[in-house]
Parts: structure tokens; sequence; C-alpha cells
């Protein structure tokens, strides 16, 4: 087991001034029982030249906890879950990030299955994304506002939940595109732009008991 445990916000991880590459702040690939707690990471995106950085990627990893961060100002995806990365938890982070045309700030991708995004807080930053045949995911509880794309995205997956989030002033609310057999329930989706919850090409899917 491996435990990054800093003692709050106070402890920050920043990436370099002029960085001109493509660079993970935090890199997990093929680990287990991973945990990264109570610390900042800072991805300095105004002081970058160029390349795309990401703050954690977890590749063909699972039962790793990422909790109780602040991420600030990363121009890739701020989290992102890839290679069949399984039974992670992502909750009580406060995230304020990404720009990267087409990022998600937390992204789970590449048949990873099973993971839980839960109790964050998510402003102004690009989308939670659910794609490319990840499936059994679970997005619980959280608050995201001020999204100017998709809040929550869900592409060519199955068997996802969207459940009980707080949804404020975002361009559309939940977006499933070929998407199927997923559940959206229970959400408040306030002030979209476009539709609260929108489907292309998607089949066999519910929507019920939401606030809109």
């Amino acid at each position: 087991n491996v435990a990054i445990i800093g003692a709050g916000f106070g402890t920050t991880i920043k990436i370099k001034d002029g960085i001109n590459a493509a660079v993970n702040m935090m890199n997990i690939t093929t680990k287990t029982y991973v945990s990264i707690e109570s610390l900042q990471l800072d991805g300095n995106q105004t002081n970058r030249i160029g390349g795309v950085q990401k703050s954690i990627l977890l590749s063909g990893s699972s039962y790793c906890n990422i909790e109780s961060l602040r991420i600030t100002d990363v121009n890739d995806e701020t989290i992102e879950l890839a290679s069949t990365s399984q039974y992670n938890l992502i909750s009580l982070c406060m995230i304020n990030s990404s720009s990267f045309a087409g990022a998600a700030i937390i992204s789970i991708n590449t048949a990873s299955s099973r993971n839980e995004v839960v109790n964050n807080m998510i402003s102004t930053s690009a989308r939670i994304a659910i794609k490319s045949t990840a499936t059994e995911n679970l997005i619980i509880n959280n608050n995201i506002t001020s999204i100017t794309n998709h809040a929550i995205n869900i592409d060519t997956t199955t068997l996802n939940s969207v459940s009980c989030n707080a949804i404020d002033s975002c361009s559309y609310g939940v977006y499933f595109d070929t998407a199927e057999d997923s559940i959206v329930e229970g959400n408040h989706i306030d002030n979209s732009t476009n539709e609260a919850v929108y489907f292309t090409g998607s089949v066999n899917n519910s929507v019920k008991n939401n606030y809109i």
C-alpha cells in the first residue's frame, strides 16, 4: 500500500514555471490500494509555455482513494481513470481547473468500471465524463456549477448511474451520447443554458425523480 497524505491545502504540489511538455503530476500505473489525501495540486497553468498537464492519472489501477484534495489551474484532464481502472473512489475534492479543449475535469474511460465520484465540489471547469466503454460507474451527490460544456457526459458506455447531484448554471446538465441502460435519478438541475438532460443515440436509460 502507498499513501500520499498532506496536512491540508497548505501542503501543495505545483508544476514549475515555464513547462513545455506533457506531464502527469501523479502517475499511478497498475497499482492497488494507493491513497492520495489532504493536499493541494496546482497545475500553474498561467505560467506554462506548452504541452498538456494532468494532475492525477490512474492507469490499470484499482482500489485507490483520492480524497480531500484541492485541485486548481490544470490545463488537461484533472483526474483520469483509464485502462480498466476499477473500484476507485474520488471524494470530498474541490476542483477548479481544466480549460483544455475537449478535456474533462474527471474522466473515466477505456473500460474502467465500478468507480465512484462522490461528494465533490466542481466549478468553472470542464465536465465529468464517463466514456469509451467504461461501465457501472457512480456519480453521486456532487455539487457542479458554472460549467460551459456538459456538467456530466455519458458517452459510448452502459450501466452507469448519475444520482443526487446538484447541477447549476451549466450548458447541459447530463448529456447522453450513445449510452445505454443508465440511470439519472434524484438530481437537482437548475439554470441550464441548454437541456437539463439530453439524449442522442441512446436507448434504455431511466430518468426519474429529478428536480429540473
